[in-house]
């Protein structure tokens, strides 16, 4: 049986990424805009989460038709699809503040 854990080539490697995770991530100052959307993206987000409930209630509305049930279901996965985004970009834009 071969010993691989002290070969040149997984040294190396477990160098690179070692490297790779130490490099720190540099911060930058948020933009004007940036900054503007940073603010904003709570009232949205809130906003989102409410019509996501609102929705969630609608859907389980038993008097509701088929064809209503497709096309709220259809809105809460676009609803659910925005915060989604609307979280990652606050969350982004939260490392820089």
């Amino acid at each position: 049986m071969l010993d691989l854990k002290n070969t040149p080539v997984k040294e190396a490697t477990l160098i690179k990424e070692s490297k790779a995770v130490d490099k720190p991530i540099e911060k930058r100052k948020l933009s004007f805009k940036e900054k503007q959307e940073y603010e904003q993206l709570p009232y949205e987000i809130e906003q989102l989460e409410e019509k996501k409930e609102k929705l969630t209630l609608e859907l389980s509305d038993s008097s509701k038709t088929n064809q209503e049930i497709m096309e709220l279901g259809n809105e809460l996965a676009r609803v659910v699809g925005e915060l989604e985004e609307k979280s990652n970009r606050w969350f982004e834009l939260a490392e820089f503040v």
